[in-house]
């Protein structure tokens, strides 16, 4: 995903809701899939863009102990956000 999306894009910023799997859920290799991974872990822990969430205590139990967690913006993400993150991006990717 990660070689063909690229890193998080300022759409991030249109999110009034986002729902976040608990643990963070991935299909491929986690290693090409930090585009999913490093926005996930930064709303499940609060840090990042997820300081600008909060959780809504709406949760989906899904299977094999897997949550959907729900969360809506409490303060716009600006583009500075956005930058930050694709630099924790290409940290986690290693570039």
């Amino acid at each position: 995903v990660d070689t063909v999306e690229g890193p998080p894009t300022a759409d991030l910023k249109d999110c009034a809701i986002l729902i976040v799997g608990d643990p963070v859920q991935t299909h491929l290799d986690p290693d090409y899939q930090q585009t999913v991974i490093v926005p996930s872990r930064e709303m499940l822990t609060g840090q990042g863009i997820g300081a600008k969430f909060r959780r809504t205590g709406e949760v989906f139990h899904l299977e094999k102990g897997v949550s959907a967690v729900v969360f809506e913006r409490l303060a716009p993400l600006d583009d500075a956000d956005i930058a930050a993150l694709r630099e924790r991006w290409r940290a986690a990717r290693g570039l």
